[in-house]
């Protein structure tokens, strides 16, 4: 993975043109405390894309998916409202610390006809168009 590093959400945010929001997610503690920096196209939107962490007070941006940010919450987007899935209420697009790109979806109900847990959608692929290859066919 390429990365950048800024100081700064707007900085990152006029280098891509991003013209999604851009915030901070929660916080993981797996190594180094880092936090999520995620574009949505609003508080209340149904998809996000992470595009990078915040590692201390340093922004590192994955700059593949930060130059592609609005499009690709806009096609995450498109997916959940389109219905095309069983029932998502959420779909994330999560980079994981090994490079993976992760597609995360909460369902909808939680709940199966029968009344068990339903599984969340959960994709992972070690490249950007696998894993968006699962939301497209």
């Amino acid at each position: 993975m390429s990365e950048l590093r800024f100081k700064s959400i707007s900085e990152l945010k006029v280098h891509f043109l991003i013209s999604a929001n851009v915030s901070i997610g929660e916080a993981s503690f797996v190594q180094v405390v880092e936090h999520a920096v995620i574009a949505r196209a609003s508080e209340d939107a149904y998809a996000s894309v992470q595009i990078g962490v915040l590692r201390g007070d340093t922004y590192i941006v994955n700059d593949k998916i930060a130059k592609q940010a609005g499009a690709l919450v806009d096609e995450l987007e498109r997916f959940v409202e389109s219905g095309d899935h069983d029932g998502l209420l959420t779909l994330d697009l999560i980079l994981i610390s090994d490079g993976t790109y992760r597609l995360y979806g909460v369902p909808m109900d939680g709940l199966s006809a029968d009344g068990g847990e339903v599984d969340p959608f959960e994709k992972d692929s070690s490249s950007l168009d696998g894993v968006l290859k699962e939301i497209r066919s």
